[in-house]
């Protein structure tokens, strides 16, 4: 697999790298781009990348879409739950899945993970996500922005 399918937790999908200036990376992206600004935040969207860029450093990449991307062991777009290998957890703040003792990765699915997961815990309940989802968003951050308020996820 070449570099630009793979994803490097805390560091890089393919070509966009975390903590290098933005606009080389905007410069690689394909197709038509869309922006969003986010506070200070600008957001650099494609039909399957994003690029999160703060004061002209890339601070987040993301992958959505039909990104064929994945990191050295498996984790895709498209891959239900039930078949990621690992313990999974999830931070309620910013709503996204994690992989026990894999810093700098989080991912998300369309149905909602964060918000079943906050509901859950607003009522004292575990949280219980479905083997069924499947991935639809992976980011890489750097690995000091790791959330210390995640819960465990079991699946059902």
């Amino acid at each position: 697999m070449g570099d630009e399918l793979h994803i490097i937790p805390g560091r890089s999908i393919g070509p966009f790298r975390l903590g290098e200036p933005g606009e080389p990376q905007v410069a690689l992206l394909d197709g038509e781009r869309t922006v969003e600004m986010r506070g200070a935040m600008r957001v650099v969207l494609t039909r399957d990348v994003s690029l999160f860029i703060e004061d002209g450093v890339v601070t987040q990449v993301g992958i959505h879409g039909e990104h064929p991307a994945c990191t050295a062991e498996g984790l895709r777009l498209g891959m239900k739950l039930g078949q990621v290998q690992g313990r999974l957890r999830v931070d309620p703040v910013d709503e996204v899945l994690l992989l026990e003792g894999v810093a700098g990765l989080c991912f998300s699915t369309d149905e909602g993970t964060g918000r079943a997961a906050t509901a859950n815990l607003e009522r004292g309940e575990p949280v219980v996500l479905s083997r069924k989802d499947r991935i639809t968003w992976i980011g890489v951050i750097p690995p000091e922005n790791d959330s210390h308020e995640v819960v465990p996820v079991r699946l059902k």
